[in-house]
């Protein structure tokens, strides 16, 4: 079988798995976010380490997307200002969690959708629990087995040994493999294809859709971008804009 296609059987076959195990996680994540935008108040969204920063970028003024999620895509927990200052420094850093909930201003009764394939390193373990400090219901998008397989004495875990899936109130399991890398070439060593991303985003776009129809049932417009490409498209998103402008840094 040719690289592509194992790759996308492994996809798919991962798809699948969360598609039939995690429908009811994925329907109390949807029903906190509708409640949570219902009452006015804000939600966030956050990979804090790595790849896992992507899934902010995914939400960001995205055609079909939610306008009143704020996702919190800060450059010193991302790739943007260096891989190897984030993924071997900054992510381990204690205390950077609250400077960045705090600059976000996430309060009491937001929701914060943590997204973390591994689930471990210091940033995202202290956003977890400053978050509950706060009183701020967490969703976690991880993998359980992923956290499990990194060693206790791990230099790049949170000092508590804590695990995300431990702590956040709805965990929705991505079952990304320690051996995120599928890929098998003749020649090589290292596996190539890693399909954590994927999977994340799979999952948040799939929280957005329930969120979308449970607005709609509750007698409420969904707040959707529009493609800015499209004629009209930069007009039809100024409500939201205006609306949202300043509650989300990143706009």
């Amino acid at each position: 079988m040719e690289p592509s296609q194992i790759f996308f059987s492994k996809v798919i076959e991962l798809l699948k798995r969360v598609n039939e195990t995690q429908q009811k996680n994925i329907d109390k994540a949807a029903e906190a976010v509708t409640n949570c935008i219902k009452d006015k108040k804000m939600v966030h969204i956050w990979g804090p380490g790595g790849h896992s920063a992507i899934i902010a970028e995914e939400a960001l003024y995205r055609e079909g997307g939610l306008a009143c999620v704020d996702p919190i895509y800060d450059p010193c927990i991302s790739l943007s200002h260096g891989a190897l200052k984030e993924i071997n420094g900054l992510e381990r850093v204690s205390g950077l969690a609250k400077v960045i909930l705090d600059y976000n201003r996430v309060k009491k009764d937001d929701v914060l959708i943590l997204g973390s394939a591994y689930g471990v390193n210091t940033v995202v373990i202290e956003g977890a629990l400053e978050a509950k400090k706060l009183g701020v219901q967490v969703i976690a998008i991880t993998s359980p087995s992923f956290s499990k397989s990194i060693a206790k004495d791990h230099p790049g875990r949170h000092p508590s040994n804590k695990n995300l899936y431990e702590i956040a109130d709805i965990v929705i399991n991505s079952f990304v493999p320690p051996d995120d890398p599928q890929v098998e070439i003749e020649g090589i060593s290292q596996k190539v294809a890693p399909l954590g991303t994927i999977i994340q985003i799979f999952i948040y776009q799939t929280l957005v859709a329930e969120v979308a129809k449970k607005l709609v049932e509750s007698g409420l417009k969904p707040p959707i971008w529009t493609n800015a490409l499209t004629v009209g498209g930069v007009e039809a998103n100024h409500e939201y804009i205006n609306r949202y402008y300043g509650k989300v840094n990143n706009l």
